[in-house]
């Protein structure tokens, strides 16, 4: 884990609602999917084997942070703002694999964990699981005898 990012902030209440009027999946803010997001990263971008991969395909990483913010806004505030299609995003990564997801979910997890109480933490990390595993499940697989 990397230290300067060890403080864990005191709770904040969430909105009761979001601006289109559904509950959050679990009590979050805006400012906690933001936090979390940007310890993810920072996780991501020092671990070398995740960091090789996703250089090849995130050119901005301040534009990518940005996108998943507004991703998670969306999946557990409900909120507007997010356009992409997140199995679409990840077509042309070749290096998917299982593994790879693993040590993905897990800096997701320990950042999640840093910024929230442990119940939020898990939910939101079963969530990021489940659709880490529609990923995966999309995700074209190497032709068998294939020459490449």
């Amino acid at each position: 884990m990397l230290g300067f990012l060890r403080k864990k902030s005191a709770p904040i209440a969430a909105p009761l609602v979001s601006s289109t009027g559904k509950p959050p999946r679990f009590p979050i803010t805006q400012n906690e999917i933001a936090r979390q997001v940007h310890i993810f990263y920072a996780y991501v971008q020092a671990d070398h084997e995740l960091s090789d991969v996703l250089n090849r395909y995130i050119e901005d990483w301040n534009a990518h942070e940005k996108k998943l913010r507004a991703f998670w806004a969306k999946v557990l505030l409900h909120e507007p703002g997010y356009e992409g299609a997140m199995n679409r995003a990840h077509d042309g990564v070749a290096e998917l694999s299982p593994d790879l997801l693993e040590r993905w979910l897990e800096h997701f997890h320990d950042a999640a964990h840093e910024v929230l109480p442990a119940d939020s933490a898990d939910e939101w990390v079963r969530i990021a699981r489940q659709l880490g595993k529609s990923v995966m499940a999309n995700a074209p697989t190497p032709v068998q005898g294939a020459e490449t």
